[in-house]
Order: C-alpha cells, then structure tokens, then sequence
C-alpha cells in the first residue's frame, strides 16, 4: 500500500439494549462522593453493578459478563468492508481510515509526532479493532505493527485487510485480552498507543504497569481516554453512555497518577474533547441519511441506539461534562547506557 492511502474501516454499531434499566434519573454524578451515592443506591436492581475504584474511578456495567459478550462487536466487524458503512465512514470523517471511534486522519497525524516511529521501530496497537487505523501508521512511518484486541472477529478483519493491502510482513493481528497479562517479552516495542479503548479496561495502573513493561528504554506511549468526568452527569446518561458493555469512569487525576506511579514522563495531556463532539454530531447525521438502509440491516432497535448513543456522546462532549483527553508518556531510558555516555563525555574532555 503506497504511503498515506487508508484502508476501510469500521463504523460502530450496536446490538440492542434499551436504556430502560430500572435506574431512576434523580440522582446526579458530581464527584467522587456523589459517583459513591450513585452505585451503591443502584447496584443491585436490573443487572447494574457499579463500583468505586480506589483512586476516584468507577467501573460500569449492566452486564454479568461484560468483556465475554462479544457479539455487540462482532456484529461491527461482520459490517466492516460493505461499501454502506465505508461511505458513512467518509461522510462522517472525511477520510475512511478504518477507524471505529472518534478518531480522524488529521488527529491521528498529530499523534503520530509524538511517537517518533520510523522503519525498524515496532508499535504494539492496543484495541486495534478491524486494523485500519494501525495500518495506516504502518505505510506512513515504515514501522512494523502488532495489532491486538479480544475480538476475534476483529483480528479476522484486520488479517484481511493487511492482506488485501500486501502489508503482511508490516503488520500482525493477534487475539489477546489487554486487561489481562500480555503474552510478550519485556522491552518488545518502541511505541505502544490505545486510542479510546482503554476505558474499556478494568484497572488503570495495572494496564498502564504492563505497557511500561513492554516499552522498550525511552520508549513511548499514546493512549486517549473518551470518559473523562468534567462535570454532572445523571445516571441514564451514564447508561446510555455505557451500554456496551464494560466502561471505567475516570477522572483526569486518575490517569496522571497512573502515568507518575508507573513511573512514566509525562510528555503531553490535551484535551481533545471537541473531536469527540463532532465526530458524534457527523456519524449520527451519516447514519440518519442512509436511516433505511441501515434499519433493514441493523433492526430498528439496534439502528435507534446507536442514533440515541451518539446523541448523548456528542451532548456530553459539547457540554464538557464527559471529556476526551489524549495522554503521551516517556518510559526511562537506559541509566546504564547514559552512565556511560556521561563518562565517554567526560573522558574525552
């Protein structure tokens, strides 16, 4: 694949779930004691179960078995290659990087400087999805991807995609559970990025702790957080909001105290709130020009929310109330190696 071309990608589609899950709509989200209030009072009607993390975030679920239920995903990938969603993709984005999230070629550009990734330097891709987006790092640095997510029907995708675009020996897609130990050496990637995904994972500083074991010396990391809280939410927005499945509420001093007990040089925190907004705002436009064709594919259920999903992502967004931050971080370099390099210096003068 010539450098800068983007492979399809994936819009996000949801299986059905209503949003009608016992939880009442009078208590409010204010902070870390009202995130308290709010799941203990609900934790044990209609499936719900929230908890308090040690550190200020809250983990949600309205299913028992959220990072086992795959088939809200795999209905994505199954749609990953028809022209249908590849033209909303275009519509909504402007440029169809295969992209799944809130992600846009422009934004993705910019993250790549902070990697300083080139031919010979191995990025580890976390929730890489169908693969598009890793893909299109690949042609435009020269650096050699692995790609993992959980779903395999998502590394099938990718497989194919890698393939259809002769960027094997690039590019490789495996099936691993990023919440959980990862199979590969220490010291085994330049680079490693997350993007939107990491909110998906339940333990912050552990994920974290585990990707600075596989960054190489000076090694960096690029991860976005899309559910930041930075204001009142009510909880039918929170249920909305993560009705997907498996999500973690953090707050942006969570993820920096992350970032400072693994250990990590802070490189960059910006927020990235606005891309979110209209990402939101232009896929739910897309979607609503091709209404019937998508209902035909989807069902009116599934089709109805999604359009609600995206409608409170981009209200939360707009308002500032639920927040996208992007982070980069620097692992240590080599203390030995600049021990002697200080020598070397001083030995010469």
């Amino acid at each position: 694949m010539a450098q800068g071309t983007s492979p399809g990608g994936i819009t996000q589609t949801h299986t059905a779930r209503g949003v009608d899950d016992g939880i009442g709509t009078a208590s409010r989200v204010t902070g870390r004691r009202g995130l308290r209030q709010n799941t203990e009072a609900s934790g044990t009607r209609s499936g719900y179960s929230g908890y308090l993390l040690e550190d200020g975030a809250v983990g949600h679920t309205s299913n028992p078995e959220p990072r086992l239920k795959s088939g809200h995903y795999n209905t994505n990938y199954g749609n990953f290659q028809k022209e249908l969603y590849s033209r909303i993709r275009r519509d909504a984005y402007g440029d169809d990087i295969g992209q799944n999230s809130w992600l846009t070629a422009e934004e993705q550009d910019s993250f790549l400087s902070r990697l300083k990734l080139c031919p010979g330097k191995r990025l580890l891709d976390v929730a890489c999805g169908a693969g598009g987006p890793a893909l299109r790092i690949a042609a435009k640095t020269g650096c050699s991807v692995l790609g993992i997510d959980v779903h395999p029907d998502a590394i099938s995708a990718a497989s194919s995609l890698a393939a259809e675009h002769r960027m094997v020996g690039l590019a490789e897609f495996r099936v691993e559970d990023a919440a959980r130990s990862l199979s590969f050496p220490d010291s085994s990637f330049d680079a490693i990025t997350c993007i939107d995904s990491i909110n998906h994972l339940p333990d912050r500083r552990a994920v974290v702790s585990e990707w600075v074991r596989l960054l190489k010396p000076a090694g960096r990391l690029l991860f976005t957080d899309a559910t930041v809280v930075t204001g009142p939410l009510t909880n039918e927005e929170i249920a909305i909001r993560t009705y997907a499945g498996f999500y973690l509420l953090t707050t942006l001093a969570c993820n920096e105290e992350a970032l400072r007990q693994c250990g990590l040089r802070k490189l960059a925190i910006k927020d990235v709130t606005q891309t979110m907004a209209e990402s939101a705002h232009r896929r739910k436009a897309a979607r609503t020009a091709y209404e019937s064709e998508l209902r035909a594919i989807e069902g009116d259920h599934t089709y109805e929310t999604q359009q609600n999903f995206l409608a409170v992502v981009g209200r939360l967004a707009q308002e500032r109330r639920l927040s996208r931050f992007v982070f980069a971080a620097e692992k240590p370099g080599d203390l030995r190696k600049q021990e002697c390099a200080a020598i070397s210096v001083t030995e010469a003068t």
